[in-house]
């Protein structure tokens, strides 16, 4: 049975398929991850004080920047922050051959 792949079911049961099925199914799913743009892959989202690390600043600089259009997420009282979202905002926010 060296050709087949063995996947795990949701239910708990097993799956057996031949080494075509398999490569057609991961195909499948290639093109499905193609077709909606790659998804990120989910990430650790920063507190206030872990981003204020990050960036050598102050939880209160933070709060400033958020009202000035700091990317963040809010879950209930707490702010939240994607590194990424967080690094394109700065960069769009850099300015070239400022003094």
């Amino acid at each position: 049975m060296q050709n087949a792949a063995l996947k795990q079911a949701p239910t708990g049961s097993v799956i057996i398929m031949d080494r075509n099925d398999f490569v057609n199914q991961i195909e499948s799913l290639r093109d499905f991850i193609a077709e909606v743009g790659g998804a990120r892959p989910i990430q650790k989202l920063l507190d206030s004080s872990e981003l204020s690390q990050f960036l050598s600043t102050t939880p209160q600089t933070i709060a400033k920047l958020r009202a000035e259009g700091l990317p963040f997420m809010r879950l209930g009282e707490l702010y939240r922050y994607d590194i990424d979202d967080v690094r394109q905002w700065l960069k769009s926010r850099e300015k070239v051959g400022a003094k």
